[in-house]
Protein backbone atom coordinates (compact mmCIF):
# COMPACT_ATOMS: atom_id res chain seq x y z
CA UNK A 1 0.00 0.00 0.00
CA UNK A 2 2.80 2.43 0.89
CA UNK A 3 4.56 1.58 -2.38
CA UNK A 4 1.39 2.44 -4.40
CA UNK A 5 1.08 5.75 -2.53
CA UNK A 6 4.71 6.55 -3.34
CA UNK A 7 4.21 5.79 -7.05
CA UNK A 8 0.98 7.83 -7.27
CA UNK A 9 2.67 10.74 -5.46
CA UNK A 10 5.65 10.64 -7.82
CA UNK A 11 3.36 10.53 -10.88
CA UNK A 12 1.39 13.57 -9.66
CA UNK A 13 4.61 15.51 -8.99
CA UNK A 14 5.98 14.66 -12.46
CA UNK A 15 2.74 15.76 -14.14
CA UNK A 16 2.70 19.04 -12.24
CA UNK A 17 6.33 19.74 -13.18
CA UNK A 18 5.64 19.16 -16.89
CA UNK A 19 2.51 21.34 -17.05
CA UNK A 20 2.79 24.88 -18.44
CA UNK A 21 3.10 27.46 -15.71
CA UNK A 22 1.53 30.86 -15.58
CA UNK A 23 4.19 33.45 -16.23
CA UNK A 24 5.13 36.18 -13.83
CA UNK A 25 4.61 39.63 -15.19
CA UNK A 26 8.39 40.12 -15.29
CA UNK A 27 9.41 41.78 -18.58
CA UNK A 28 11.27 39.68 -21.14
CA UNK A 29 12.67 39.66 -24.65
CA UNK A 30 12.20 36.79 -27.12
CA UNK A 31 14.61 35.02 -29.45
CA UNK A 32 13.83 32.36 -32.06
CA UNK A 33 15.16 28.87 -31.35
CA UNK A 34 15.45 26.61 -34.42
CA UNK A 35 18.82 24.83 -34.43
CA UNK A 36 20.69 24.92 -37.69
CA UNK A 37 18.35 27.44 -39.33
CA UNK A 38 18.93 31.01 -40.48
CA UNK A 39 16.60 32.33 -37.73
CA UNK A 40 18.30 30.56 -34.80
CA UNK A 41 19.02 32.97 -31.91
CA UNK A 42 17.65 36.00 -33.78
CA UNK A 43 15.56 38.57 -31.87
CA UNK A 44 11.76 38.67 -32.11
CA UNK A 45 10.31 42.17 -32.40
CA UNK A 46 7.02 44.00 -32.85
CA UNK A 47 6.25 46.22 -35.82
CA UNK A 48 3.13 47.23 -37.71
CA UNK A 49 0.75 45.08 -35.64
CA UNK A 50 2.76 41.86 -36.15
CA UNK A 51 5.59 39.90 -34.56
CA UNK A 52 8.75 39.49 -36.62
CA UNK A 53 12.05 37.62 -36.49
CA UNK A 54 15.09 39.76 -37.31
CA UNK A 55 13.05 42.87 -38.14
CA UNK A 56 13.65 46.45 -37.11
CA UNK A 57 10.92 48.26 -35.18
CA UNK A 58 9.52 51.74 -35.49
CA UNK A 59 8.83 52.38 -31.81
CA UNK A 60 8.64 55.44 -29.59
CA UNK A 61 10.67 54.57 -26.50
CA UNK A 62 11.32 56.24 -23.16
CA UNK A 63 14.98 55.17 -22.78
CA UNK A 64 17.64 52.74 -23.93
CA UNK A 65 19.04 52.24 -27.45
CA UNK A 66 15.58 52.33 -29.01
CA UNK A 67 15.01 55.86 -27.66
CA UNK A 68 17.82 57.16 -29.86
CA UNK A 69 17.43 54.55 -32.62
CA UNK A 70 13.71 53.76 -33.10
CA UNK A 71 14.61 51.11 -35.68
CA UNK A 72 16.45 48.87 -33.17
CA UNK A 73 15.32 45.24 -33.37
CA UNK A 74 14.53 44.89 -29.67
CA UNK A 75 11.09 44.48 -28.12
CA UNK A 76 10.10 43.88 -24.50
CA UNK A 77 7.05 41.78 -23.58
CA UNK A 78 5.21 40.50 -20.51
CA UNK A 79 2.55 37.89 -19.72
CA UNK A 80 0.04 38.48 -16.93
CA UNK A 81 -0.17 35.42 -14.67
CA UNK A 82 -3.77 36.02 -13.59
CA UNK A 83 -5.34 36.43 -17.04
CA UNK A 84 -2.60 34.81 -19.18
CA UNK A 85 -2.64 37.79 -21.53
CA UNK A 86 0.43 38.59 -23.69
CA UNK A 87 1.36 42.28 -23.89
CA UNK A 88 4.01 44.66 -25.18
CA UNK A 89 5.91 46.35 -22.36
CA UNK A 90 5.53 50.05 -22.82
CA UNK A 91 4.45 53.42 -21.71
CA UNK A 92 1.52 54.58 -23.74
CA UNK A 93 -0.02 58.05 -23.90
CA UNK A 94 -2.68 56.84 -21.44
CA UNK A 95 -1.27 55.21 -18.27
CA UNK A 96 -4.02 52.55 -18.28
CA UNK A 97 -3.63 51.68 -21.96
CA UNK A 98 -1.81 48.57 -23.18
CA UNK A 99 -0.93 46.87 -26.44
CA UNK A 100 -2.11 43.26 -26.40
CA UNK A 101 -1.49 40.23 -28.62
CA UNK A 102 -4.22 38.14 -30.20
CA UNK A 103 -4.39 35.15 -32.48
CA UNK A 104 -7.07 33.93 -34.84
CA UNK A 105 -6.82 30.17 -35.33
CA UNK A 106 -10.10 29.92 -37.25
CA UNK A 107 -10.26 28.84 -40.89
CA UNK A 108 -10.17 32.50 -41.90
CA UNK A 109 -7.33 33.59 -39.61
CA UNK A 110 -5.17 30.45 -39.98
CA UNK A 111 -3.05 31.30 -36.93
CA UNK A 112 -2.42 34.97 -37.62
CA UNK A 113 -0.69 36.62 -34.65
CA UNK A 114 -0.90 40.36 -34.07
CA UNK A 115 -1.23 43.13 -31.51
CA UNK A 116 -3.44 46.18 -31.06
CA UNK A 117 -4.15 48.84 -28.49
CA UNK A 118 -6.54 47.55 -25.80
CA UNK A 119 -9.44 46.86 -26.06
CA UNK A 120 -8.73 44.23 -28.71
CA UNK A 121 -11.83 43.00 -30.47
CA UNK A 122 -12.34 40.64 -33.36
CA UNK A 123 -14.80 37.92 -34.21
CA UNK A 124 -12.42 34.96 -33.70
CA UNK A 125 -9.63 36.65 -31.73
CA UNK A 126 -8.18 34.70 -28.82
CA UNK A 127 -6.48 36.86 -26.19
CA UNK A 128 -6.00 34.62 -23.16
CA UNK A 129 -4.03 31.41 -22.64
CA UNK A 130 -0.41 32.61 -22.91
CA UNK A 131 2.06 30.95 -20.54
CA UNK A 132 5.77 30.36 -20.19
CA UNK A 133 6.62 26.67 -20.15
CA UNK A 134 10.15 26.43 -18.81
CA UNK A 135 11.87 29.08 -20.92
CA UNK A 136 9.54 29.10 -23.94
CA UNK A 137 6.44 31.17 -24.63
CA UNK A 138 3.39 29.16 -25.62
CA UNK A 139 -0.27 29.67 -26.38
CA UNK A 140 -2.91 27.21 -25.23
CA UNK A 141 -0.24 24.50 -24.85
CA UNK A 142 1.22 25.13 -28.32
CA UNK A 143 4.93 25.91 -28.10
CA UNK A 144 5.82 26.13 -31.79
CA UNK A 145 5.46 29.24 -33.89
CA UNK A 146 6.03 29.77 -37.63
CA UNK A 147 8.34 32.28 -39.28
CA UNK A 148 7.60 32.97 -42.94
CA UNK A 149 9.91 35.11 -45.08
CA UNK A 150 8.75 38.57 -46.08
CA UNK A 151 11.39 40.71 -47.81
CA UNK A 152 14.51 40.55 -45.58
CA UNK A 153 12.88 39.23 -42.39
CA UNK A 154 10.24 36.77 -41.17
CA UNK A 155 6.65 37.37 -40.00
CA UNK A 156 5.54 35.22 -37.03
CA UNK A 157 2.29 33.27 -36.74
CA UNK A 158 0.83 30.36 -34.76
CA UNK A 159 -0.10 28.48 -37.92
CA UNK A 160 0.69 28.47 -41.60
CA UNK A 161 -1.26 31.49 -42.82
CA UNK A 162 -0.61 30.55 -46.44
CA UNK A 163 -0.30 26.75 -46.84
CA UNK A 164 1.15 27.31 -50.31
CA UNK A 165 4.21 29.03 -48.85
CA UNK A 166 6.84 26.29 -48.58
CA UNK A 167 9.75 28.15 -46.98
CA UNK A 168 8.30 28.82 -43.50
CA UNK A 169 10.22 27.62 -40.45
CA UNK A 170 8.84 26.22 -37.21
CA UNK A 171 10.56 27.55 -34.07
CA UNK A 172 10.26 28.00 -30.31
CA UNK A 173 10.10 31.51 -28.80
CA UNK A 174 12.75 31.50 -26.06
CA UNK A 175 12.12 33.86 -23.13
CA UNK A 176 15.05 35.99 -21.93
CA UNK A 177 14.09 37.91 -18.78
CA UNK A 178 15.34 41.47 -18.55
CA UNK A 179 16.09 43.53 -15.45
CA UNK A 180 16.22 46.78 -17.43
CA UNK A 181 13.10 46.83 -19.63
CA UNK A 182 12.56 49.66 -22.06
CA UNK A 183 9.04 51.04 -22.31
CA UNK A 184 8.00 51.63 -25.92
CA UNK A 185 4.89 52.28 -27.97
CA UNK A 186 5.02 50.05 -31.05
CA UNK A 187 3.54 51.33 -34.29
Amino acid sequence: MQFKTLIVGAAIAATAAAAPTAASNKPFNLIAIQSGSVIHNLPISAEGGSLWVDHKTNASCSSGPAATDPTAASTTFFVTPESQGFFLYGKLPNENAKQQFFTDRSGMGRGVLGYRDVPVTGRNFELWGWTINGTHLNFDGQESFYACPVDDSYVVSLGLIDPEQKDCLSFAAHVVETDSPVGCYYN
